[in-house]
């Protein structure tokens, strides 16, 4: 599948975190990208429209994501409500790791 030249100019310019959290993966969050918030926001809409559901088993619970490949990298994105200052905000990550 080809994508959008500005989708992988993202990837290729964004800052990935390395974690072995469960299985080695990396990640990134909006927060460090905001110059470039709306390439982020693109590739998590990307992610949700294209994406193919996959089930993840993680501590006897099974979760759903949607996961897309890229150029040898599977991408899904985790959502979170965090409480700050007694109001919530919205945390979403992109994680990836390579097939």
């Amino acid at each position: 599948m080809e994508f959008d030249k500005k989708i992988i100019w993202f990837i290729n310019i964004t800052r990935w975190q390395k974690t072995d959290y469960i299985r080695p993966h990396e990640y990134t969050m909006r927060d460090w990208n905001p110059r470039i918030g709306e390439d982020f926001d693109n590739l998590v809409r990307l992610i949700d429209e294209i994406g193919v559901d996959k089930e993840f088993r993680i501590f006897g619970t099974v979760k759903t994501f949607r996961y897309l490949e890229i150029k040898g990298y599977e991408y899904w994105v985790m959502r979170e409500m965090k409480a700050v200052h007694k109001s919530f905000i919205k945390i979403i990550i992109i994680n990836r790791r390579k097939l």
